[in-house]
Formats: structure tokens, C-alpha cells, sequence
């Protein structure tokens, strides 16, 4: 309204009963709910099953969320995408929340080679989301053209191309 972007007169014509709704922060009693409404709501989507450890959930509540409701509902969907086994633990929230109590160290998960499945399970999601468009996925994931190429051919991930394009 200040920059002349939204009408003043419709603010207040609007504004006759104002509802402030607190941040994820300040209503932690809601958290597990909240992720389980958007674990739901994405295994809509991608057709997984999306359970959460205890100890993972622990983390949540504990985790400041600065992006409120809109960081927590993207996580959903990133953990849906790079969680192979459908359970989510600690160690899946790190590399997002930060660190968290129990979750291995980043050399270790390097050492286990969880890195790269990681990187794999994001390229397959985005390579799904983007309907095959490697360009595309690759824009949503920061990287090259070429840089995708490469790690599709790294990771063997051109029937997950074929597949995306055809609409499987």
C-alpha cells in the first residue's frame, strides 16, 4: 500500500476484521501436524509413502523455521523426493536444517556414499517435476546444461528421462 502497489481504500475495505496468524515458531504444537498434512499431500503427488522417525520430528520442533509454513512445506516435498526408503531420519535433515543431535558428520555421509544418492534422488525429482526437460531441471537445481548431462549419465538417469517426458 505504501509504495503504491495495493489501493489504500481497498485495504480498508478488506481489512474489517483482522486475523493474525502466528508463525510455525510461535505454535510449535502444531509442527507434527503440519508435516504430516504436507507428507500427505506430496505422497499424493509422487505416489510415496513419507514416515517420519521420531528423533526426525524432534528436529523439527526443535528447528526455528525462518521460511515459516512455506519452508517447512518444501522440505516436505524435498524429503519426499530424496528419501529412498520413505523414512525420514536425522540424517536427512541436516544437509537442510542445519546440524542436528544424532545425525552423522558430513565426512561420514560422504564416506557412505549417501551424498551421491542424494544428489541422485534431487536430479530424479527435479528431472520428474520438469517433465524431462533437462534444462529446465537443470535451472532448478543450479547447474549447468552440461553439468546435468554429465550426472545423468554418472548416475544412469536417462530412462528416468524418457520416463519424465513421456508423463510416467
Amino acid at each position: 500500500m505504501q509504495n503504491g502497489s495495493f489501493r489504500s481504500d481497498l485495504y480498508y475495505r478488506l481489512n474489517v476484521f483482522p486475523i493474525r496468524v502466528p508463525a510455525v515458531r510461535e505454535r510449535r504444537e502444531d509442527i507434527e501436524h503440519l508435516v504430516k498434512f504436507f507428507a500427505e499431500m506430496v505422497c499424493k503427488e509422487y505416489a510415496c509413502d513419507l514416515r517420519f522417525k521420531d528423533q526426525a520430528l524432534q528436529a523439527l520442533f526443535d528447528y526455528s523455521w525462518p521460511g515459516n509454513v512455506r519452508e517447512m512445506e518444501n522440505l516436505v516435498e524435498r524429503l519426499a523426493i530424496i528419501s529412498s526408503r520413505g523414512l525420514v531420519d536425522v540424517n536427512n535433515l541436516a544437509p537442510y536444517i542445519g546440524p542436528v543431535k544424532g545425525a552423522e558428520s558430513a565426512e561420514h555421509i560422504c564416506a557412505t556414499g549417501s551424498l551421491a544418492h542424494t544428489e541422485k534422488m534431487r536430479i530424479q525429482g527435479a528431472l520428474h517435476r520438469n517433465r524431462g526437460i533437462q534444462s529446465k531441471a537443470a535451472g532448478e537445481l543450479g547447474i549447468t546444461l552440461r553439468q546435468i548431462g554429465y550426472k545423468i549419465k554418472k548416475y544412469g538417469l536417462q530412462d528416468d528421462v524418457e520416463r519424465a517426458k513421456a508423463g510416467s
